[in-house]
């Protein structure tokens, strides 16, 4: 499992700096290692959209993952506010598929009270072994971007 989080300000809402936004990743590759892996990428624009890469506890991550007869079922737990959205189901994965889910949201920043906005990129993989696997094209795509305004 991957989550690409991507976050913003109002600056990047649009023009070219929305450009050099929208050009940031959604995968990576898996660090090498036996899994499960939960892998995790942060970019925002205060730092110029760079990586920071880390691994670690699912509980962590925003997403809901269990096994039940070979496959696995996978849902976000993630609630923010904004945009309002009727939420997807659950999705159940076999064996040797993944699937790339996206949700954003519009958040207030604790200490300015400034509108920020998060991409979050949630690439879910089910006994795959290819560490490579999320840099092509998904097979599924559940869209759950909604409007910021």
């Amino acid at each position: 499992m991957q989550r690409v989080r991507t976050r913003w300000g109002k600056e990047s809402r649009g023009g070219p700096n929305a450009a050099v936004r929208n050009g940031v990743p959604v995968a990576f590759a898996l660090p090498p290692g036996p899994g499960p892996i939960f892998h995790s990428v942060e970019m925002e624009q205060w730092s110029d959209y760079r990586p920071r890469v880390s691994t670690g506890d699912l509980a962590l991550f925003g997403l809901e993952l269990t096994e039940d007869n070979g496959r696995c079922r996978a849902y976000p737990n993630t609630y923010y506010p904004m945009p309002p959205r009727s939420r997807h189901p659950a999705v159940r994965i076999e064996a040797g598929e993944w699937l790339r889910w996206q949700l954003n949201y519009r958040l207030v920043h604790y200490n300015s009270g400034e509108w920020i906005y998060q991409l979050d990129t949630f690439n879910i993989g089910y006994a795959t072994t290819d560490p490579r696997v999320f840099l092509g094209t998904p097979p599924r795509v559940i869209d759950e971007l909604g409007s910021l305004r």
